[in-house]
């Protein structure tokens, strides 16, 4: 089952692992797209909206985080208050 965007999981990736998933990313568009350039490989991402794996994982911590900050049950709150 794939996941969706709600889910609720947040899974930690090392620097490593994050350069490993951009690098199978870049040589799928080299090879689909041919081409070696850097400037067309980021042109190619833009277009068909594939972002780099980090900004991926940012922007879903920054969704999980929000979504945190904006549930209203007691639990959350409590968590919360031990990262202040």
């Amino acid at each position: 089952m794939p996941p969706d965007d709600n889910d609720p999981y947040v899974i930690p990736l090392s620097k490593t692992a994050v350069r490993i998933l951009d690098d199978c990313i870049k040589r799928a568009i080299i090879k689909n797209f041919k081409v070696r350039d850097n400037d067309n490989i980021d042109e190619i991402r833009l277009n068909c909206d594939l972002s780099h794996i980090s900004t991926m994982i940012e922007r879903r911590q920054i969704k999980f985080v929000n979504k945190l900050l904006d549930c209203s049950c007691w639990t959350c709150h409590f968590i919360l208050s031990f990262k202040n």
